[in-house]
């Protein structure tokens, strides 16, 4: 495993904030994988508004951070970036989805994919961050703190059908 470490953690790893239709097509299939390791109700089918992100992402809110390896998509980080209605004079980003594929965890990459999303927005004018995990998957909770993010909600959820 120390021979993977030495990889994950050289030259061949890349970060970039790219645009949703330069990613999607290689992203797809990874966000099957994704779904199918989170989901909470996995009867209800993985179907995405592409249209919802397209608009986002020309009106300049959508910001996605992606992390490669060998120039190979590894994992990502979707954010919407606006206002908040209760914080109009604060620009928050809100996470969608973050990932990194099994793999290349607990080599580093999940921090630096948080440092470089950070970044990023910080240079974009972002005063907020707002990222949810699932109880069910404490690693990415486990990764915000030691990356310097605090708990400050707890959600609930109930099905109603």
């Amino acid at each position: 495993m120390l021979d993977r470490v030495a990889v994950v953690l050289d030259s061949s790893l890349s970060f970039a904030a790219e645009h949703f239709d330069d990613v999607i097509i290689e992203a797809e299939p990874l966000l099957d994988e994704h779904w199918r390791e989170i989901a909470v109700h996995k009867d209800v089918p993985l179907k995405p508004s592409y249209l919802f992100y397209r608009k986002m992402d020309k009106i300049g809110a959508l910001k996605i951070f992606t992390a490669r390896h060998g120039g190979k998509l590894i994992g990502y980080a979707v954010f919407v970036v606006r206002p908040r209605h209760g914080h109009y004079d604060f620009a928050w980003a809100i996470n969608d989805i973050v990932w990194v594929k099994p793999e290349f965890r607990h080599h580093g990459v999940g921090s630096a994919l948080v440092a470089f999303w950070d970044a990023e927005l910080a240079r974009l004018g972002v005063q907020f961050v707002s990222v949810n995990s699932k109880v069910a998957h404490p690693a990415l909770h486990g990764l915000l703190e030691k990356c310097g993010y605090a708990t400050i909600e707890i959600g609930h959820q109930k099905r109603l059908s």
